[in-house]
């Protein structure tokens, strides 16, 4: 087996965006969890902090240049350290401010190349900092007279009543960091669990993980608008928008449908999905369409009992009282059923009305027999059947049809719902073709290039992909 390398190729940025984009509200909604979190948390955590500090200037008693009196502030920092760390002179500031124990922090520092030393205290309130510098000040000489007798320190600023906490934090940074990481934390799960959903999120992961083989793959088609911009046309071959991309996968499809009927001599195609929403109505009609186009006799029914969506595909007009269910039922008889499309050259079976019997309808001895007088009349008939996921219908039609088509659309159906699809699709009378990825998305990031079992694929059809080496072509083009 060949080595898959993983590159930047391998992921489909399409269905990431389209995932961040259906999960923005989550990715807001975390931010602004975040910023509530951290602002309850802030006001219950945090403690403020006040200090205050005196500058002193440390000059030496026997010398008089700059140099002796630098190096006398640090030998002065140095062990004005040792004694504000000393248990004496935290139990007299103590006993002198009328306190058990210390009750602020004490710190002294050197500014850098001057003779100025800063002692600090740093308490949870304003006063007790400002109470403790000047305790410091009128009693650090009857601790150390002998440690700092070589100094002469003379106040250079006096302490102040802090106005304001020293660990303060701006709010609203701290907020907006707060939600931005929030934010983050959530598009990266976003992410991540797009990444790793189990489905086809690639042609070429057909192969990888479908227990079948790819008939084709349709692009992604921008819906075509009518004159009034209300109204809305399907992906129809028949429609002059259609980009040639499209139409080149209907007619791959037409191609493996004509060349199973020359082989096997199959006549009828059932053409299903396993969920709802992936494109089995539309890609029944363009095959049936691009059959009748190329001059075969095409029967089209939409068997789809539960949700029949043909009529509304073709923009046809239908009566409810002849429509297929109707027939099985024995309500109408089969020549009232069947409509032509003269401007399609393609012959119709609708069906418009629920029927809550459709598995006992579609596998009763009036279908079959429907399906065997057209089978002498027509050289295709294309059934459009309801998805696999919570119907039987597919699997009573898959027993009498000659051979069937699974469509799959880009990141929609779980793979093992599909294998199992596939199992059961496999394991009627009919056979099973293959499948139709539908609905392929190009990602900027398959123009990358990819080394390992992909190159070649990646290399070619992902630049040009199904829409050859000159992107989009009108039917003039074609010509």
């Amino acid at each position: 087996m060949d080595e898959k390398r993983w590159s930047l190729a391998s992921i489909n940025l399409h269905t990431i965006l389209r995932d961040v984009w259906k999960n923005l509200w989550m990715i807001v909604l975390v931010a602004i969890s975040a910023v509530m979190l951290t602002r309850v948390a802030s006001e219950t955590i945090y403690k403020p902090e006040y200090t205050s500090s005196v500058t002193m200037s440390v000059t030496s008693k026997s010398g008089s240049n700059a140099v002796s009196d630098l190096n006398t502030t640090r030998q002065m920092a140095s062990a004005f350290q040792g004694v504000l760390e000393s248990d004496l002179l935290h139990e007299t500031v103590a006993a002198a401010m009328g306190e058990s124990s210390l009750p602020a922090q004490l710190k002294s520092s050197i500014i850098e190349g001057t003779n100025l030393l800063t002692i600090s205290a740093t308490a949870d309130n304003a006063r007790t900092a400002f109470l403790t510098v000047k305790a410091v000040m009128e009693n650090y000489n009857t601790v150390s007279d002998q440690v700092l007798s070589g100094a002469v320190f003379t106040v250079v600023r006096e302490p102040q009543i802090a106005r304001a906490p020293s660990n303060a934090m701006s709010p609203r940074r701290r907020l907006m960091l707060a939600g931005a990481l929030g934010a983050l934390a959530m598009l990266a799960i976003i992410v991540l669990m797009s990444y790793l959903r189990d489905t086809v999120k690639r042609e070429d992961e057909v192969k990888e993980k479908l227990d079948t083989h790819l008939i084709a793959a349709v692009p992604h088609e921008k819906r075509p608008d009518g004159k009034n911009k209300k109204e809305k046309h399907s992906f129809l071959i028949t429609n002059t928008v259609i980009s040639f991309a499209f139409e080149e996968s209907i007619r791959q499809i037409r191609t493996r449908l004509e060349y199973a009927a020359k082989q096997d001599g199959a006549k009828i195609f059932l053409i299903s999905s396993f969920g709802e929403n992936e494109g089995k109505s539309t890609i029944s009609a363009n095959s049936a369409l691009s059959l009748a186009e190329k001059g075969y006799h095409v029967l089209l029914i939409d068997a789809d009992f539960r949700k029949p969506a043909q009529y509304k595909v073709l923009n046809r007009d239908v009566d409810e009282a002849r429509c297929l269910g109707e027939y099985l039922r024995g309500t109408c008889g089969a020549d009232k059923i069947i409509q032509t499309n003269a401007e399609a050259n393609l012959y119709e079976m609708f069906g418009k009305n629920y029927y809550s019997d459709s598995a006992e309808l579609l596998g009763s001895a009036r279908m079959k027999k429907l399906l065997e007088v057209s089978r002498q009349k027509m050289d295709f008939i294309i059934i459009d059947s309801p998805p696999m996921s919570a119907l039987s219908d597919t699997e009573v039609l898959a027993e009498i049809v000659d051979a069937t088509v699974l469509v799959v659309r880009e990141d929609t159906s779980a793979v093992p719902d599909l294998n199992e699809s596939i199992m059961i699709l496999n394991e009627s009378k009919s056979r099973l073709l293959g499948c139709v990825y539908n609905d392929r998305h190009a990602s900027p990031l398959s123009r990358l290039p990819v080394y390992g079992k992909y190159a070649d694929y990646y290399g070619y059809h992902s630049y040009y992909g199904y829409y050859g080496k000159y992107g989009k072509s009108s039917r003039k083009r074609e010509g």
